[in-house]
């Protein structure tokens, strides 16, 4: 499979999109405009964007660790985070925004809305983020930097803090 690797100017400007969106968004309503009262990183990609917008925004950042990568839904106690300070911030009504580098298979974001009980929730306050996103994920977010489509074109995203020492 090629490796196709994103630069730290290009995640830059992914990154913007993501914020003009969430930025377009809030203005729809603007009796009640969305402003995140705090980000979330999911571990380990997530974090540098998370980071990154906690630093414009002025907005706190928390992390979340959900590493599927032993299978579906397969995880170990050391593969998930359990943050239920996180859950009950959703039931009092905080609005969050869960930012992750790229939204592969969907997976991720199904758990943590499973794990926190989102899937059957009208109007919550958590939105989701991507900088990159794949067309055939199994999850649609809110916010999305690049959409890209890796049954068409199979490729592995390489972000500047992965292999940044392949990188020039």
């Amino acid at each position: 499979m090629k490796k196709t690797y994103i630069s730290w100017d290009k995640t830059g400007a992914l990154l913007h999109e993501v914020m003009r969106q969430i930025q377009s968004d809030s203005l729809k309503d603007t009796a009640c405009p969305w402003r995140p009262d705090y980000v979330v990183g999911v571990v380990r990609g997530g974090c540098f964007p998370a980071g990154m917008y906690s630093h414009y925004a002025g907005v706190p950042m928390y992390t979340l660790k959900v590493q599927l990568a032993h299978g579906a839904g397969e995880n170990t106690e050391d593969d998930v985070e359990h943050n239920a300070w996180m859950e009950e911030d959703v039931k009092k009504g905080k609005n969050i925004l869960i930012l992750e580098d790229i939204n592969d298979s969907g997976s991720t974001f199904n758990w943590i809305f499973n794990d926190w009980g989102l899937h059957d929730e009208e109007g919550f306050n958590v939105r989701t983020a991507c900088l990159i996103e794949n067309s055939a994920s199994e999850f649609d977010c809110d916010y999305v930097g690049m959409t890209i489509n890796k049954i068409d074109d199979p490729q592995w995203i390489v972000f500047p803090w992965e292999e940044w020492w392949n990188q020039h």
